[in-house]
């Protein structure tokens, strides 16, 4: 069966120490829907797109109780990169990425700011969830794992650059319309 990624969702949060720490990175393999502008993609332009961290900490913590959008635009403002009605989305669905049940995948994130901290990956089928998009919930069911079921990915080194991952996607999900999700916890 078919396992489509479509317009692969990027999150970055905001850091849950006392420091305002504000971490860059995009995911460019399979390319997020704010990235995917850069590989050609029919998608809005945006020049920030290794920004999406929910508004800031102050936003996200003292506003919003520690809650951010999906594809990381704070919860409390306007969701431009989520169905239905984001600003910054195009018409149509752009599906970017076509997987298998099971298959082995490779993750390329672009860090512009590293921050420490960990990376998680979440899937949800979007028709599964309502049909329009993703929801914390579905996401939350499917944690994506490596080979030997890690699904924490630290990042001991402040370096900037490409990070790679490989990821075992779940048995049994299948969808037309699935969505990925990154999710970067900052560790300063």
């Amino acid at each position: 069966m078919t396992f489509s990624i479509v317009l692969v969702t990027s999150i970055i949060m905001a850091a849950t120490m006392f420091s305002m720490t504000h971490a860059h990175g995009r995911i460019l393999d399979p390319v997020s829907r704010m990235s995917a502008y850069i590989l050609g993609f029919p998608t809005p332009v945006n020049y920030n797109d290794h920004e999406m961290f929910c508004g800031g900490r102050a936003v996200q913590w003292q506003q919003n109780g520690g809650k951010c959008g999906i594809c990381g635009d704070p919860w409390s403002g306007p969701r431009n990169y989520e169905r239905p009605g984001g600003a910054l989305l195009p018409k149509d669905v752009v599906i970017t990425k076509t997987y298998q049940e099971r298959d082995v995948i490779n993750i390329l994130l672009q860090i512009t700011a590293n921050h420490m901290g960990w990376h998680e990956f979440r899937v949800c089928n979007v028709e599964s969830s309502g049909g329009i998009e993703a929801t914390h919930e579905c996401l939350n069911q499917n944690l994506l794992t490596d080979s030997t079921g890690k699904s924490r990915f630290y990042l001991d080194s402040s370096s900037t650059g490409f990070y790679n991952y490989t990821l075992v996607l779940p048995a049994g999900l299948t969808c037309t319309h699935c969505l990925l999700q990154w999710k970067w916890h900052c560790g300063e």
